[in-house]
């Protein structure tokens, strides 16, 4: 299987956690992560160090929060000077923002002006950039960072580490360091707590959202109404409930999207006006958020370009679906939710 290797740029004392959850994500997708951690003592200056291992990576993705980083000896900050040369050698490049510098402890942000002023500056022509994220917490952006790869990855493939024009004894050696590479940075990251607290992220009956849709259908009077525009809003159990269960068979021929789809499809069937639902397309923002709350809360993970039940989602259905005793039927699936309506 091809297998691209990704540089992951950014600040490194204030961002430890963050960077060791995207190596994480990384390597479930199957990607190779490098970066700072890794880099072995030697003679070589650090800069044609760091440009040499940028020229071999096939995606290059710049984090960036409330630090500026260290400079190099022109004044620049070695973050930025990545993101440049990266720009400059034409790799595809993604850049994730802290949304909230003013959540930020004081030990992670810039005190004085003039470093204040570069990040300013730096993150200003990070959202001018072709692709940019914002996060808040590790966890979100270890889901932004795998479902914007993944994309990235299908309208954009790379060279990859199996390469054509290679020999075959060049790519077994190729493959088999990378295995040996992969192998260790997993072991290295096997001691992090898989069950972080998801509490922060929204869940539950009480916390909804809403879902903006296309759909076409015959109404009561026999019409056909072509791509009519409307919102929907679900709990957020709802959703979970509905969707879980699309995703116990792994077939990659089916989009998330349709899987989305088909989960809400029931609730829009009730609205009064609907005879039959011809056809529903959900809003691509409200499919990407939907798809990055249940990584987020680990239900789902993205591994290999295939997005499928995590233990922890295969619990949560297997919860849902199981006989309580002195019950012919669950409560836990809620059984009429009542909480969906149009906005």
């Amino acid at each position: 299987m091809k297998r691209y290797q990704v540089f992951v740029s950014s600040t490194y004392e204030d961002l430890k956690v963050e960077r060791s959850e995207v190596f994480h994500g990384l390597l479930d997708i199957g990607c190779i992560p490098c970066g700072m951690e890794y880099f072995p003592a030697s003679s070589e200056s650090q800069w044609d160090y760091i440009r040499r291992i940028i020229d071999d990576c096939d995606y290059y993705i710049v984090i960036s929060a409330g630090k500026y980083g260290s400079l190099a000896p022109d004044g620049i900050g070695y973050t930025q000077k990545e993101y440049e040369y990266a720009l400059e050698k034409g790799i595809p490049t993604i850049a994730f923002l802290h949304g909230n510098l003013g959540s930020l402890l004081a030990s992670q942000s810039e005190t004085t002006t003039k470093r204040k002023r570069k990040l300013d500056a730096f993150r200003t022509a990070l959202q001018g950039g072709r692709m940019c994220k914002f996060w808040t917490t590790p966890l979100e952006l270890r889901a932004v960072i795998t479902v914007s790869l993944t994309a990235e990855k299908q309208h954009n493939p790379r060279t990859g580490w199996v390469r054509a024009d290679a020999t075959n004894e060049e790519t077994t050696k190729e493959m088999l360091g990378l295995y040996k590479e992969n192998k260790e940075l997993k072991s290295r990251l096997a001691d992090l707590d898989p069950d972080a607290d998801t509490t922060q992220y929204a869940q539950g009956r009480d916390d909804t959202y809403a879902i903006s849709y296309r759909v076409s259908y015959v109404d009561r009077r026999g019409r056909t109404r072509e791509e009519e525009s409307n919102t929907i809003v679900l709990s957020w159990d709802t959703i979970i409930y509905a969707l879980l269960p699309h995703y116990v068979e792994r077939n990659r021929w089916i989009t998330d999207a349709d899987r989305i789809s088909t989960c809400i499809r029931p609730y829009i069937q009730k609205l009064p006006d609907i005879e039959r639902i011809e056809d529903i397309n959900v809003h691509s923002k409200d499919v990407e958020t939907i798809l990055c709350q249940l990584v987020a809360l680990r239900y789902l993970e993205l591994r290999g370009g295939i997005t499928s039940l995590t233990h922890r989602g295969e619990m949560k259905f297997a919860h849902s679906r199981a006989v309580l005793r002195d019950s012919m039927y669950t409560t836990d699936a809620p059984t009429k939710t009542g909480d969906s309506e149009l906005s």
